[in-house]
Parts: structure tokens; sequence; C-alpha cells
């Protein structure tokens, strides 16, 4: 197998995957026979193409897969009890099967429980097909339809001299030093005015070489297309950083998609709004900010959102509302995740920053300070460590990370009506303009960001 062909699949299942997370946040929001219709389609071309590069444990797996979709699509009456959840779960298999294959051509990765589930589904649609019945079954292809093996299924009977040679290839594959390459999604009108300005840069050249061959640089022609080059050169500057600005709706599906995680961990109901998913910012701030985001909306429903009978007893809304949302301010982008919820408890939060040391008993911080105080390292306010908070840590590493960025955190609150996190970053990490002034013979340059 071409050492190329691999690394294509890896990089359009990359792209599937983030598709297929698009149409499962999709599909819960609103169960219809379209959007069945395209996590269908992603998860056949995942598969058809994993198949043709040689993975078929990976294949197979997004193969059972597919099999459960097939019978949803065969039975629009909506989502069964779990579904969805194993829907999900699949697919943080399938994001973690793809990581790992970059790195080992031959990797697997443990999805016997999701298989039993899986199967435990399409037994249900089907009437309650038994295990036995269902381990017999097999489709068009001659693929067993389930197997309690976590190697996964071979989907050919292949002679052992072809497996022995398919696993040399892989081997070989997994030892390749070749150096990877980011990806980037950049739209066709990014790479047409990119195009526009080399050629109007190109034209402009041209003529001052020709002014030049023959004496005329100091034709009034010349100067102005010589302003013309510097203004063309500046477009061709502003084009080519543009090629790495991404829309945020990828990350916000990311941060929907932790949420509504916890939220089912933790059997409470909530509803994500976007806002602003087409606002664009530089890919390396985007994955640097991934991760410390998801901490934000994480916390957002561990220690925010409250359960359904505390909303009662408030009169809320039994669903509570977080926003995601994604503004432009001048050269900036601020992110604000905001819900609904019963706020920071100020008194508590004080009272644990002065235990743990981290504020003297007679400071008298005011209440923005205090909403503040949430993100110094190592601060609580959970008494027991749970699988999602009260380590500690995480709100430190979202001030850190966005300072090392250029940026800045706010947090405002009120009690009983929740809390908001507005994430100030700049739009991209390009050479920054600024204003020269000079005194005497020193020079000092102030960002125009700053003025």
């Amino acid at each position: 197998m071409e050492i190329d062909f691999i690394n294509t699949f890896l990089e359009e299942a990359e792209m599937l995957v983030e598709d297929i997370e698009a149409n499962l946040l999709e599909l819960e929001n609103h169960f219809s026979g379209e959007e069945i219709n395209r996590l269908f389609r992603s998860v056949h071309t995942l598969k058809g193409s994993s198949q043709s590069v040689g993975f078929t444990n990976f294949g197979t797996f997004v193969h059972k897969l597919e099999d459960l979709i097939t019978e949803m699509k065969a039975d629009e009456t909506g989502l069964k009890d779990g579904e969805i959840a194993t829907l999900f779960d699949s697919h943080a298999i399938i994001e973690k099967w793809t990581g790992a294959l970059k790195e080992d051509r031959k990797a697997i990765v443990p999805h016997k429980e999701i298989l039993k589930r899986i199967k435990e589904h399409i037994d249900h649609r089907r009437g309650g097909t038994t295990s036995s019945e269902a381990k017999k079954q097999e489709d068009s292809s001659g693929l067993t339809l389930f197997d309690d093996d976590d190697s996964g299924l071979t989907l050919f009977d292949e002679p052992p001299q072809k497996k022995k040679a398919e696993a040399s290839t892989q081997e070989a594959t997994k030892t390749n030093n070749t150096k990877k390459s980011e990806i980037l999604r950049v739209s066709s009108d990014k790479i047409e005015t990119l195009i526009q300005s080399i050629s109007e840069i190109h034209v402009q050249m041209d003529f001052l070489s020709n002014a030049k061959s023959q004496n005329k640089l100091n034709d009034p022609l010349v100067q102005g297309s010589i302003e013309k080059v510097q203004r063309d050169i500046r477009k061709l500057y502003d084009s080519a950083f543009a090629m790495r600005m991404m829309p945020v709706g990828l990350m916000f599906q990311r941060l929907e998609r932790a949420a509504k995680d916890v939220a089912r961990m933790q059997k409470k109901k909530i509803d994500i709004k976007l806002v602003g998913a087409n606002t664009e910012l530089d890919k390396s701030i985007l994955d640097k900010m991934a991760d410390p985001l998801v901490h934000v909306l994480r916390n957002a429903v561990d220690h925010g959102v409250e359960f359904t009978d505390e909303r009662k007893k408030t009169d809320k809304n039994e669903t509570a509302t977080i926003e995601i949302k994604a503004v432009n301010k001048a050269s900036s982008i601020v992110i604000t995740i905001t819900d609904d919820g019963k706020g920071i408890n100020q008194k508590a939060v004080l009272k644990k920053a002065i235990d743990k040391g981290l504020v003297a008993a007679d400071d008298n911080p005011s209440s923005h300070e205090i909403n503040q105080m949430i993100l110094l390292p190592g601060f609580s306010t959970k008494e027991a460590v749970s699988e999602i908070s009260g380590r500690g840590v995480g709100m430190d590493v979202v001030k850190t990370t966005a300072e090392s960025l250029g940026g800045r955190v706010e947090i405002t609150s009120t009690m009983g009506l929740g809390s908001s996190f507005a994430i100030h970053l700049p739009s991209n990490v390009s050479i920054i303009d600024v204003l020269v002034l000079k005194d005497s013979n020193m020079y000092y340059l102030v960002p125009l960001n700053d003025i």
C-alpha cells in the first residue's frame, strides 16, 4: 500500500470525523430522515475509504456502526433509549482510533463494550434478535455482524501470504519518518484573492523592469507603480495570513459536544445556542484554546447549571440555556460563554480563597476581583473530587493560555441568574502593526490594538 494513499485517507478521515460529530449534534437536536441520511453518508464514506487502504479492523468497526444507522434509516420513529449516547461514544472511539493510526498503522483501540451496545440497539430495532443469531448473521460482503474480540474482524478471507505482505507494509509505514504537515481547510475565495494579488504584483514588476531597461525610472508613472506594488504586497500579506483563519464553528461543535456529555452524565437538561460560528480566528489560536474552552463549558454545566428540581423551585425553565458566542471587536475576537444557572457564590469563593491562603483575611476585594479568583491556580469550591471537577486545575489554564496569546479572561456573574466568561483573544498571530514614536534618540513602538 502506498504511504501517500494512507496519509490521504487519514487527512480525509479527520474531516469525516468532524462531519460525523456535527451530524450527531444535529440529530440529537432534531431527528429526521434527512439528518440520518447525512450521518449515514459520512459513516459510509469513512468505512469505504478505510477498507480501500487496508485498515480492515477500523473499517469493520465503522461498518458495524453503519449497521445501526441503517436500522435507524429503516425506522424513522426517532431515537430509542440510549442510542444517542452510543452514537457519541462510537464517534469518540473513531476519533481516538484515527489519531492512533497516525502513529501506528496497526493500532487497535479497545471497542468491545461499545460493540456490545451497538448490537443491543440493533437487536432491539430488529425485534429482539438473540446474541447467537446476531453472531451468525452476515451482510452481503460476508462480514460477520458482531465479534467479541477487540482485535476486530478481517473483512475478507485473505491468503496468509497476502496478510503477511500487508503486515510488512504497515510496519514499514509505522517506521516512516516523513515530516507531518498541518492540514488546513481553505475556501476557494481565499485562494482566488491570493492568486489575484500575486498576478497584480507580477504585472507591476514587469512594468518597472521595462521602465528600468529604458532608463525611465524618473517617470511619474513609475512612482505610481511603486505605490501600487506596495499596496499589493500588503494585500498579499493579508491574503496569506487569511489562509490560516478558520471559522470557530468547528471548535463550537466540540464545545457543544463537551457540554452535552457532562449534562448527560449528570442528568441535567441543557440547550446550547451558538452565535457567530462563522467568525474567523487564527488556527494556531483555535488549537491552543480548544481544550481550555472545553473546560469552561464543562465547568459551566457542572458548577453553574442546576439540577432540574432546583430550577423548578426557583421558577426557572427546567432546561438550562448555555450560549456560546463569538464576535469581532477591532482586530480581536471575544468568545463568550454564558449560562442561566445559579451564578457564582462570591461569599463561598472568598472564604475558600482565604482558607487556601490565596487572599489575606483582611483584604476587601471588589466583586470583579472575587469573580476572577476562580482563575487562580489550585482554586476550587468543590468539596469532593469528581471525574469532572474538584481538583483545582483547569480554570487557571484558561487564564494562562489566553494571556500567553495576548488575551485575557473576564468573568461576570449574578447570583441566581447565571455567569458569563468572556475570553478576549487576538484574531491572528501575524506581524503586529505599531505606531512609531520618537523622543530624542529613542524610538517607541505602540501596538495599534492598544491605542
